[in-house]
């Protein structure tokens, strides 16, 4: 019995329904009952009609900027450019969440993505860290989850121990 289980539920990607991921994952959140978009700039929401949510998920998000080589500051643009792609999730998903809503950001737990300081960026646009727990990997894994990059490496990425934040707005009294 499906049951809509994704009713309600609207996936977003930025990619084209013809990359390998988003594409096997649009048909089961379809048959599900739910929504996919593609095309989406998670930086800008407030530009399509999604609708208003209680939950805005954003699992590894990444700009696709290079970090690694010898160029020198290198590494230090990749942080910046990521911390500017959450200034903007942050922004946009202000406008977008309920009153009450809450974002699912989860981030690899290794460096460079340690140096992003997305709490501290979440607080500089109202949002504070309410909670902060373990990917569930292993249980998406044996649902068909395979993390790509955003480069499309053809090499299989492994996830050390990554971490997800929930945040809710500063003013909305949840502790």
């Amino acid at each position: 019995c499906k049951c809509n289980l994704g009713s309600g539920i609207v996936a977003t990607s930025l990619g084209t329904p013809s990359s390998t991921q988003a594409g096997n994952c649009s048909r089961e959140v379809i048959q599900a009952g739910g929504e996919v978009r593609f095309d989406v700039d998670a930086t800008c929401l407030s530009d399509y009609d999604l609708g208003d949510f209680d939950f805005m998920v954003f699992n590894f998000p990444h700009t696709g900027a290079r970090q690694t080589g010898r160029t020198p500051g290198l590494i230090q643009a990749s942080i910046e450019s990521n911390q500017n792609l959450l200034c903007g999730v942050f922004r946009s998903a202000a406008v977008v969440l309920r009153r009450h809503g809450r974002i699912h950001i989860t981030l690899k737990n290794v460096y460079p993505y340690s140096q992003w300081n997305i709490v501290r960026i979440a607080l500089q646009f109202g949002w504070k860290c309410l909670r902060t727990f373990e990917f569930p990997q292993q249980q998406l894994r044996d649902l068909g989850y395979a993390h790509e990059t955003t480069l499309n490496l053809q090499q299989r990425v492994i996830l050390k121990e990554p971490t997800t934040f929930e945040f809710v707005r500063s003013c909305t009294g949840l502790t």
